[in-house]
Parts: C-alpha cells; sequence; structure tokens
C-alpha cells in the first residue's frame, strides 16, 4: 500500500481516490482528475499543493472527530 493510498485511505475510507478529486483545487483553483490521483498513487508521490489541502483537511476531520468524541461522552453520561 503505498503512502498516497495510506492517507486517501484514512481520510476518506474505500472511495478514496475519488474523494481526492472531488476535494482538491489545483494550483489553478480548477478540479483534478480520478486519474490524477491515480497517477500520484502508482507514483507514490504528491504535489506540495495537494499535500497542503491535504493536511488542513485531516486538521479539519480531527476537529470533527474530536466534537464527535466529546457528544458521544455526553450522551454516555446521561
Amino acid at each position: 500500500m503505498s503512502r498516497v493510498e495510506q492517507i486517501g485511505s484514512r481520510l476518506y475510507g474505500s472511495s478514496w481516490q475519488a474523494q481526492i478529486a472531488n476535494e482538491l483545487k489545483n494550483e489553478d483553483g480548477g478540479g483534478i482528475a480520478r486519474q490524477t490521483v491515480q497517477s500520484w498513487h502508482k507514483r507514490d508521490t504528491l504535489p506540495q499543493w495537494a499535500i497542503d489541502q491535504l493536511i488542513e483537511i485531516a486538521k479539519q476531520r480531527e476537529s470533527e472527530v474530536m466534537q464527535a468524541i466529546k457528544l458521544l461522552a455526553e450522551i454516555n453520561e446521561q
């Protein structure tokens, strides 16, 4: 499993390639093709702009997961 796949599957699950293609914007602000993500996966490399965006997405996901944990703990205390 490539590092690109490990990152993608941890952020998005089994449909990670399509999700990354849908969420990332290229350097010009346009969308990217799923084939581009597949190419990154095969080469196990990412351009810096994609890394930067994925870091921000991961941070946002971390915040959302922490909020969910807090809500679950509140429910559990009831």
